[in-house]
């Protein structure tokens, strides 16, 4: 044993050491050298396996990192960047533990009342399951209610709590959905909106009279006082946004009508989850909003009707159609043809002319070219979708060219007494679809009719029925014990429910476009007759 520079060495006497000792050196030596990446010289077959080292994972505790996506999505706050901010809070939110998520959750609703009311709805529509969809929801039906949708609020609400019924703001949506109730709907209150001014007033006049006689009724059905607002449209589009904006601060249950104007009046109700319920035949109208619904005779259910019952009860396989080159006729040209094929007929031709047209003779021969192999025109039917004047002229020129003995087929408008002044002789075999027959099997028909014409002088029409049947549908609906809000009254429509009204059977479609079940109307005998089913 030396020192050197006051340190203790000790000098290996190596000859005198155990053998033990040297082991322990040369493990040494080579621990050493396989820490600097050299690798010993082994004796001849001699292997060494090298460890299996498996490394251990990087632990990270929940609490840091929830703390570092919170302090991540304060300093982003400013930046405006509000996607990652929602993802980052609700991260934290996720991993917090249980004493700091009320911190989190302050801090998260604070920002999302900073956030604008579009970019949440597109936030919330969408299916990313990393944002804090509660909270957003939540906030949501703060702002509609803020902004005065009150039923949009409601909706929303009630979203919050069927997606989230644990939540902690649960209660506070439950009592807001009550009370939001309550100032917003008066079930017995309906609003009426009909274009009583302007170009299409002969319209409104019309409609008006089935509104009125609907509200007499309502006295001997219910034990309170139905009350029915009815606006002027004036047949302007301003107007009518203008309309359903007071009838909503009005707080009516829903809305019939317009008869004209209404994509405008759907789109508003739609904004505010007022109920609609338009008598129009643009069934796109009622597709744009589940508020929105529409009750009238479209060219979708009469051609339906039509080919369904020529080909059903009628037995026919073969078509031809003549129709005016207008909107009116390509419309039902094309959606006819289509009904046609879809039930295994077949179309033997198509031929237009010209909407001023009183010689139809060019049309008729080019259709019977197409078939002139035919002998008997029996087991054929002639769609004509055109007004009863124009029907009256082209009859008999298709007895001319000896087309006869087949089914004359037509819409609605051949359903007026000027069709039989003109073409009674001609007006044989014919099959007319209309929603509306007073003289027909329909026992409510009837007395409705009765009714009109005891109050009136003058027989209903289509339009004054399906008024009243509107209204009826809407009234009868809302004053259900279950539907105490807007909600509940879409909800009721939209039910899958038929109503039994004087235009027949009625149920809206998953678009809220009526399906109505048609009267099938003949000539016979110099006046309208109904057809059996």
């Amino acid at each position: 044993m030396k020192t050197r520079n006051n340190r203790l060495v000790v000098v290996p006497q190596l000859a005198v050491m155990p053998q033990v000792v040297v082991v322990l050196l040369l493990a040494v030596a080579l621990v050493m050298l396989t820490s600097c990446g050299v690798k010993p010289p082994l004796a001849p077959g001699v292997e060494i396996s090298e460890p299996q080292v498996e490394e251990a994972p990087a632990v990270v505790s929940e609490k840091t990192e929830a703390e570092t996506a919170f302090e991540l999505a304060q300093g982003l706050e400013e930046k405006g960047l509000v996607v990652d901010v929602l993802r980052l809070y609700a991260k934290a939110l996720k991993f917090a533990p249980e004493h700091e998520k009320d911190r989190v959750r302050s801090s998260l609703n604070r920002f999302l009342a900073t956030v604008d009311t579009a970019e949440l709805e597109g936030i919330a529509a969408s299916e990313d399951a990393s944002f804090p969809r509660a909270e957003i929801l939540y906030r949501l039906g703060l702002n509609y209610g803020s902004q005065g949708n009150n039923q949009l609020a409601i909706d929303t609400f009630v979203r919050f709590l069927q997606d989230h019924p644990d939540h902690q703001d649960g209660e506070n949506a439950r009592q807001l959905v009550l009370l939001l109730q309550e100032h917003l709907f008066k079930k017995n209150s309906v609003g009426c909106l009909l274009p009583l001014s302007g170009r299409f007033s002969i319209f409104g006049e019309r409609a008006l009279k089935g509104i009125e006689l609907a509200v007499q009724d309502f006295s001997n059905q219910y034990h309170v006082k139905i009350n029915v607002l009815i606006k002027d449209t004036r047949s302007d589009n301003d107007q009518t946004v203008t309309c359903v904006q007071e009838l909503a601060a009005e707080k009516v249950a829903g809305i019939a009508g317009p008869i004209i104007t209404a994509e405008v009046a759907g789109q508003t109700a739609q904004h505010l989850g007022l109920p609609l319920i338009a008598m129009t035949q643009k069934t796109q109208v009622a597709r744009d909003g589940e508020y929105v619904f529409s009750n009238f005779l479209t060219p979708e259910i009469q051609t339906q009707a039509l080919a369904s019952y020529a080909s059903r009860m009628l037995q026919v396989k073969k078509f031809a159609i003549l129709y005016p080159d207008d909107r009116y006729g390509r419309t039902y040209m094309n959606l006819f043809m289509d009904k046609v094929i879809e039930m295994g007929g077949e179309i033997l031709g198509a031929e237009s002319y010209g909407k001023d047209q009183t010689d139809f003779s060019d049309a008729i021969k080019k259709l019977t070219r197409q078939f002139s192999r035919q002998s008997s025109f029996a087991s054929t039917a002639f769609f004509i979708p055109d007004s009863p004047g124009k029907v009256g002229m082209i009859l008999p020129q298709l007895a001319y060219h000896d087309i006869t003995g087949c089914y004359l087929l037509g819409t609605n408008l051949w359903h007026d007494d000027s069709l039989i002044t003109s073409a009674k002789k001609y007006a044989v075999n014919t099959v007319i679809t209309d929603g509306f027959f007073a003289n027909g099997m329909n026992l409510k028909a009837k007395a409705f009719a009765e009714r009109f014409r005891s109050l009136y002088g003058e027989d209903p029409g289509f339009l004054e029925a399906v008024a009243y049947d509107t209204l009826t549908m809407l009234v009868q609906t809302a004053m259900e014990p279950g539907v105490n809000s807007r909600a509940d009254l879409r909800a009721g429509l939209s039910d899958k429910r038929v109503f039994e009204g004087v235009t027949g059977r009625t149920m809206f479609d998953p678009d809220g476009n009526a399906q109505k079940e048609l009267v099938f109307i003949t000539i016979k005998q110099g006046e309208f007759r109904e057809l059996s089913r």
